[in-house]
C-alpha cells in the first residue's frame, strides 16, 4: 500500500490439495524456513523480509518474473 515506505513481504502458495500443503509447510519448517497455514489448508504464507531471504536461499524461484520481482525489492 501507498502509506508505507516500504512494503511488507510476503509468499504466498495457493493450492487444493491440503495434503500437499501440510507436507510443504513440514519441509519448509524443517528446513527452517517460518511459514504459516490458513485454517483450511489452502495456502502457505511466508512473510518479512529475513524469512524471505531464508526461503530464497534454500529453495528460490525459477520463473523469471518472479525472480525480477524479489530482485527489485531488494536493491531498492
Amino acid at each position: 500500500r501507498k502509506s508505507y515506505k516500504k512494503s511488507y513481504p510476503r509468499i504466498d502458495l495457493h493450492m487444493s490439495n491440503p495434503g500437499l500443503i501440510k507436507q510443504i509447510s513440514e519441509i519448509l519448517a524443517t528446513q527452517g524456513v517460518k511459514n504459516s497455514v490458513s485454517g483450511n489448508f489452502a495456502r502457505i504464507y511466508i512473510y518479512g523480509d529475513k524469512n524471505i531471504r531464508n526461503f530464497l536461499d534454500k529453495v528460490g524461484f525459477r520463473n523469471p518474473k518472479y525472480i525480477k520481482r524479489v530482485d527489485s525489492y531488494f536493491v531498492k
